[in-house]
């Protein structure tokens, strides 16, 4: 199912609503990531470069041939833990994610992800932190079902330049470009 989530909030009642955060997910691209694309998922937010500003962040998967596939992302006031959480917390939802095996998560924020992944699914923070930083490298950590070697977080840098242009749109022109 396709989900679009947004989140206003009023200063007090009765006030005019102002806009928080927004999440879009395609069932589509979902259902493609789940069924065609190495299980990968990569992070990153850039700023909007409107007067309004707040940051787009997202989601973006690889497909069997490595090139660049857009699974999520959302629209929030700032890359900051609770926009960061609320985007975990849904996403991992969204694709039914509970302990993360077999899943490779890329970003440039490992300490603000690893506490976001904690406090949105702590079992995965446990299985993760259960193995050791000393033993990620070790030949016994491999596993002959390893999908990709990427160890960067390249993709997400080129899904912000393919949306160089979108960003500096109002919000509805920006989303129907992207």
């Amino acid at each position: 199912m396709s989900i679009f989530s947004i989140v206003c909030n009023r200063a007090f009642t009765g006030a005019p609503p102002v806009f928080q955060q927004l999440y879009i997910g395609f069932d589509a691209l979902k259902k493609g990531f789940m069924l065609g694309c190495r299980p990968i998922i990569g992070f990153d937010g850039c700023f909007l470069k409107t007067f309004l500003g707040g940051q787009l962040l997202a989601a973006v998967g690889r497909d069997g041939n490595n090139q660049m596939f857009p699974l999520v992302w959302t629209v929030v006031e700032g890359e900051n833990y609770d926009s960061c959480s609320w985007f975990l917390g849904i996403l991992f939802d969204d694709l039914s994610i509970d302990r993360g095996y077999g899943l490779t998560l890329i970003s440039d924020q490992q300490n603000r992800v690893m506490n976001e992944l904690q406090a949105t699914s702590p079992r995965s923070h446990e299985d993760f932190i259960s193995v050791g930083v000393t033993k990620f490298c070790q030949a016994c950590m491999i596993s002959s079902s390893c999908k990709s070697d990427v160890v960067s977080n390249n993709i997400n840098e080129t899904f912000n330049g393919y949306i160089l242009k979108a960003r500096s749109k109002p919000i509805i022109d920006m989303l129907e470009d992207i």
